[in-house]
Parts: structure tokens; sequence; C-alpha cells
């Protein structure tokens, strides 16, 4: 009865029939218990091939959401669809593949490209990717290593970060197990991990990071919330929020590295060329974290695809040959030069020397430069957005920089910081709501707590000031972050962004 009960059930899901399938079981079984009783009864095949056919009724999401808060997401299962203007077609290891990835034979030398869209290939073509044009390159100069053909894996999904790169790998690198890895950091890699909805679509607006901060993201394009193209200060290294998310992610990348060592393989760890800051913080991080993994900064030289800003397949056949001309030119690959792609004229083949203390100084001076002493919330100005790194939304639609936007449980922005000036004198304005009494909010000056506001009841709502001391620092800052908290919040029916309070001016004194 049972295997009758399960094959029916798959069969007529199949088919569409599933709701004229449960009409009839009814009487042999409660509607609420059928599909936990269909899924304890089905074989693995079948299970797999019914989840296949759920996700491909799923057209407008390719993500599948892992409950797992280090990977954050991977792509459905074993897919064909479109996205981006894009064939996607994935393995049973949620990555963008026509083949299985699995252990790795003895007859195989594996080289797995870690990274984000940018291994993922987005909106591109799947063979365009620098990971597959590497292998085409390789097979064409009949490279072997100790006569193992050579195999390149491509391990990325787009909106993953630097902790959900290594992580991923970290966590299944006795299955992978790869000779080589290399490794690609973007300038976004230091946001919040990018969550997953219901249909399979990626949102920011939900993150699998601070989860007992709720709606608090903390992402490098937040000005988008402003309507305005542009990147804030995140990666920046101006106060303890951005060199936090740049020390994790580098303690990330050296346990990738440490573990590879066990197992006898190698990195070479590559950036994206970005602004000169994050280049230059990268270099920094890399040397401090310890790793000894070669690093190289690339670049695509914007080929860029004509739909997409990610590069073409000339952008990535221009990644692919320098890679190899990287391994080449270190001994870790049997090729000569020759035989591979030539190497574009704005890149080398050697890796970068130690970082230069005094380059990231200068630098963070020139990007300090740019932020305001103090701000008054409802009269932001472009170059204002850029300060704000989190948990801070625009307070009307219409109006995203002229009126009072909103904190929610965690928000964190930066001032210049002022010559002389001792505290900083933050106002707020508190709503009504019942929900957010008793009410609580705390400020952290460069991560310190510096002053607390409290109130009991919806009768103290509106104005209120939040004043601390700036701490005492051997070297003066060039920027200030404030950091708010709470844990208080209002949301709408609709609408499920948590609003604490309406942020109204910060100033130093």
């Amino acid at each position: 009865m049972r295997r009758i009960l399960a094959a029916l059930v798959i069969v007529a899901a199949l088919a569409g029939g599933l709701y004229l399938l449960r009409a009839r079981l009814v009487s042999l079984l409660p509607q609420d218990a059928l599909f936990r009783y269909a899924v304890r009864n089905l074989s693995e095949e079948q299970k797999r091939e019914f989840y296949a056919r759920l996700a491909a009724s799923t057209p407008s999401g390719i993500w599948e959401a892992v409950p797992e808060p280090a990977v954050g997401r991977v792509l459905q299962f074993n897919i064909r669809k479109t996205d981006m203007r894009a064939e996607v077609v994935t393995n049973a290891a949620g990555m963008r593949s026509g083949r299985p990835y699995g252990p790795k034979g003895k007859d195989r030398f594996r080289i797995v490209c870690l990274g984000d869209s940018m291994v993922m290939g987005t909106a591109g073509k799947e063979e365009d990717r620098w990971s597959d044009q590497m292998e085409q390159a390789l097979a064409r100069a009949g490279a072997t290593v100790d006569g193992k053909a050579i195999e390149v894996l491509s391990l990325g999904n787009g909106g993953w970060t630097s902790l959900n790169e290594a992580a991923y790998l970290s966590q299944r690198l006795s299955s992978y197990q790869p000779d080589l890895v290399l490794a690609l950091m973007v300038d976004n890699d230091l946001n919040d991990a990018g969550g997953v909805l219901g249909i399979g679509q990626g949102t920011y607006t939900f993150t699998t990071e601070h989860r007992d901060l709720g709606s608090s993201v903390f992402v490098d394009h937040l000005p988008l919330q402003f309507g305005l193209g542009d990147k804030n200060l995140l990666a920046a290294g101006l106060g303890p929020e951005s060199e936090g998310r740049w020390t994790e992610a580098f303690a990330a990348w050296k346990r990738l590295e440490t573990l590879l060592d066990q197992t006898g393989g190698r990195m070479v760890f590559g950036v994206l060329r970005a602004a000169d800051l994050f280049v230059e913080q990268a270099r920094h991080h890399h040397a401090r974290a310890g790793l000894r993994s070669p690093l190289i900064v690339t670049e695509y030289f914007g080929q860029r695809l004509p739909h997409d800003p990610h590069p073409n397949r000339e952008g990535n056949g221009t990644l692919a040959g320098h890679y190899l001309h990287v391994l080449a030119k270190l001994g870790w690959l049997p090729v000569a030069a020759s035989a591979l792609p030539p190497l574009h004229a704005g890149l080398s083949a050697d890796a970068l020397g130690p970082p230069d203390a005094a380059r990231v100084a200068a630098l963070q001076r020139e990007a300090a430069a740019a932020l305001r002493e103090g701000l008054e919330f409802d009269r932001l100005e472009k170059a204002d957005v850029r300060a704000l790194l989190g948990g801070v939304y625009p307070g009307e639609e219409g109006r995203p920089l002229a009126s009072f936007p909103f904190g929610t449980l965690k928000s964190a922005f930066l001032l210049r910081a002022r010559p002389g000036a001792t505290r900083v004198r933050v106002e707020v304005e508190v709503p009504p709501f019942v929900e957010l009494y008793p009410f609580a909010l705390e400020m952290r000056l460069d991560g310190e707590p510096v002053a607390t506001l409290r109130l009991a009841g919806r009768t103290e709502a509106g104005r209120h000031v939040l004043t601390g001391a700036i701490p005492a620092r051997a070297q003066p800052p060039v920027a200030l972050e404030v950091g708010l908290r709470t844990a208080s919040y209002w949301t709408g029916v609709t609408d499920f962004t948590m609003r604490s309070y309406r942020l109204v001016s910060a100033r130093q004194e």
C-alpha cells in the first residue's frame, strides 16, 4: 500500500494532477499529512526527479536556499533555465556546469576556480568563462601533469562574498580535492551575504549575516537604496565595521590556505582591479593574515557583455590568460608560455611584493576628504550617501535624498574627523508606535559604546539626543565611525523593513 500511495503521489505531481490526487486520496490519508507520508516513502531517485520538476516550474528563480549561514546559497540543482539572457545549466553540486562535479579521478589533475559571479559567468555563456577557456587552452597545448589530464572546475555563485567562497570550499575540500585553487576576490566581496526568496530569486533585503539584527543590510551598493548609482565606503578600512570585514574575510582565506597545505594543494590569490584603495587594502590584509599564496591583480579591461557589465568572451579570455601565465611562471603547470594565449600587455605574470602601509594611509585620507564633519540627514548630498555603511533607508519613496531616513536595528555611517572635537552629538526621532517600547538605542564611536538612550513608553516619543566622548587614539583617525544599535522596531504589513527611528542629524563638538 505504501509503495502504491507514494507512486501515485509522484506520478500525479509530475503530471500536474496534484489537486485531483489529493481529492481521491482524502479518504485514505489526511491531506495535511499526504506530502509528509509521500516524502518518507519516495525513493531517492523519485525525490530528485520531483525536486527537478519543482525547480523547473519556477522559471523566475535559479537559486536554492541553503540552511547554512557560511555559504548562504547555491544554484538550484540540475536545472536548465534562462537567466539574464544566458542559459544556465547546473549540476547536483548547485554549480553552473553541464557536467557533474564529483570525486577527483586518479588520472586527473584538478584546478578549481573560486569566486562569485565572475567565476559563475553571470549573463554570459558557460563555455566563455575564464575557467572554461583555461581548460580549453591547456587541452590545445597538450598540457598534462605527471601524465594526468587537467580539468578546471568553476565554484562560484553571484552574490557570494569572500566568507561564502572560502567557507564553501573549506567545508568540501576532501570531496573536491583540488591540486590548485585560483581565487578571485572582487570589490563587493565584503558585503553581507545576499539571501534567497522562496521562489529562488536573490535579494539583499534579507541577509544571512547579522541574523539577530534583522534587516540591517551592509552592502557597498547601499546608495542604490537612495537612487544613486554609486558605492559607499564599506571597503575603505575607515572604522571598525570595514576593518573587521577585511580581517574576517582574510581569516577565512587563511584557513582555506592552511587546509590546502595539509592536502598538498596550492592557491593563487587574485584580486580584480578596482579602486586603488581596495587593491592596497587587499595587499595589506593578505600580508597581515600571513597568506603565502602568490597575490596578483587581474583585470578584463572593459571587455563587457553588451547587456551586462560582466566580461564577455574576450574579457574572460584575458583573465584566463593571466592566470595561466602566472601558473607557468611559478612552475606549477608544466607548460611553456609560448604555448599559451598571449598575456595582455597591461598585466604581469609576477606576483606582487609586500604592501606599502604609507600608500594605504594616503588613500584613506583621500577617501575621508570627501566626507563631512557632520550630517543633516534631511539634506543629504550625493557625496554624503557614500558615508552610509548600512542599516539606513530612505525616508520617503518619492524624495529619497530630501527627507529624514530610517535607522534600523544596526546602522552605521562615517564622519570626517574634525581636529579638536571631543564629542559626537546625534539627534534621532522615535515614533510613538507601541511596539518600540521600552526603547533602548546604543551609540558607538569607532566601535566603543559611549551612550545609550532609554525610553520607557510612547509618551516619551519624539526627538532625542545622544552624546558621547570620542575615544582617544594614539594617532588621530581621518574618519570617525558612528554606530547605532537597538532591539526595537516596527514594520508594516506589506513592507518588511525593520524601522526603529529616524536619523535627524549628527555633528562633532
